[in-house]
Order: C-alpha cells, then structure tokens, then sequence
C-alpha cells in the first residue's frame, strides 16, 4: 500500500484492498501503542488496539478490545475474538509493556 502526499503535508492512503490486514497491537491504547494503531487505521487496516480496561469503543478509526498480557486465557480471548470479527489475524504487534513494581526499602543509617 503505497501513500501518496499531495505537498502541503497531507497523506493520503488509497481504499481497503486485500492487501490490507486485520493488526492486533497490544498496549493499543497510550503510548506508542496508540500511534501504532492510529498509523495503521489510518492506512486502512483493520486495527484492534488492546487495553487491559477496554470495552470495545472505537477510537480515532481502530477498536480497543480488553486483554492482560499477564493472563494467557485473556491474551487468547482477545485473538479469538478478532478472529471470530473477521475470519483472520494477520500481523501481531507485540508492544504492550509488562511493569514490574517493587517496594524499596529507605534506611535513614549511616
């Protein structure tokens, strides 16, 4: 799929063929994520952002759909739920990030 901008700083991306593809991004909803999925629409795929608080809004032309990345029963339902939308999973963008917290311990000793 090939853009074309027309000068002033416009692009425009010509009309769903069967090259495009149905993209699941995970972290899809902030971040990086977020572009990735916004870029993606905008080039006219279909785009399932994921978010571990989604409820299947769409935003800004790509649906966010809930999934932990902690959870391999939620990571599945995801795909199988994109899967049962369209028939097809095409590209995985693995991009959500896994945070680790720990408490750390202060000590006022010299």
């Amino acid at each position: 799929m090939t853009a074309r901008n027309d000068g002033a700083g416009t692009t425009t991306f010509p009309a769903k063929s069967s090259s495009t593809k149905v993209i699941l991004v995970t972290g899809g909803s902030s971040g990086l994520g977020k572009s990735i999925c916004l870029r993606l629409a905008k080039a006219r795929h279909t785009v399932f952002g994921t978010s571990r608080k989604a409820n299947g809004q769409q935003v800004d032309g790509y649906t966010l759909i809930a999934m932990d990345v902690c959870d391999a029963t939620s990571f599945q339902g995801a795909a199988d739920a994109v899967i049962a939308a369209n028939s097809r999973l095409d590209v995985l963008v693995n991009n959500a990030r896994l945070g680790i917290q720990v408490r750390w311990r202060t000590s006022t000793q010299n």
